[in-house]
């Protein structure tokens, strides 16, 4: 689904014992997010905004730099750099590239304010 540009949804379910004698706002991430029961996946086609293409052209062509960044996997990142203008579509090396990367975990503290770092 990353390679068309999707938006991967994932559903699941898992039924907890429950007889009441807890607050739910107690439960751990533990309790609730792991051994989970897939019940779908979906993939959604998340559009850019209109003229997105035209004003990247636009601040190209005026001498302003254009980034991007996404907390999206390499590849979808890399189908809505191209969706919106910012990759060539035939950069074939940045696909074969793209497609060996590693997701690795964060590294900043949980305590760490993410603007500290910059």
């Amino acid at each position: 689904m990353a390679k068309k540009g999707l938006r991967t949804l994932l559903y699941a379910m898992k039924e907890i014992d429950w007889d009441g004698s807890r607050d739910p706002y107690d439960l751990t991430v533990e309790e609730i997010e792991c051994d989970l029961s897939l019940l779908a996946a979906t993939g959604v086609e998340d559009l850019l905004q209109e003229r997105v293409k035209e004003c990247i052209v636009d601040f190209r062509e005026a001498g302003i730099s254009v980034w991007m960044l996404t907390g999206d996997k390499g590849l979808t990142a890399l189908e809505i750099g191209v969706s919106c203008g910012l990759i060539p579509q035939d950069r074939n090396e940045l696909r074969e590239e793209v497609s060996h990367q590693v997701t690795v975990p964060n590294q900043l503290g949980t305590e760490q304010n993410v603007n500290e770092t910059i």
